[in-house]
């Protein structure tokens, strides 16, 4: 099989969904995107997400996704997605081992965040 192939299947492969359920980026995201934020399928939550193992080094800025399909856990438009979402980089992607995988990506699932409002 393609190597390409099988690491663009790997979110499918383990279920996740969790990059895209929202959309998580590095807070600056926005001013940095400029006007082609207007190009994105992406709406503002007003929420800044801080992960409890980085309290004091990251954050995150939430968005949620129009073309996420919240009854597959899947973008509708995979092959187009936007090019944030293709650069994005699961550790997962760093390995051929399935178990290394799924291991990477549970830790990710149960990641916990402070959510703060804006």
């Amino acid at each position: 099989m393609d190597n390409g192939i099988e690491k663009e299947n790997i979110c499918r492969k383990h279920e996740c969904s969790v990059c895209c359920r929202p959309v998580k980026v590095r807070r600056g995201f926005k001013s940095h995107f400029g006007e082609r934020m207007k190009d994105l399928p992406f709406k503002e939550r007003e929420e800044i997400w801080i992960p409890k193992e980085h309290p004091d080094t990251v954050r995150l800025e939430a968005y949620d996704c129009a073309l996420f399909d919240e009854k597959t856990g899947l973008c509708k438009d995979y092959e187009k997605r936007p090019s944030v979402c293709r650069d994005t980089q699961c550790r997962a992607f760093e390995t051929d081992n399935a178990n290394e995988q799924k291991k990477i990506i549970e830790k990710n699932k149960t990641e916990k965040f402070y959510i703060c409002k804006k």
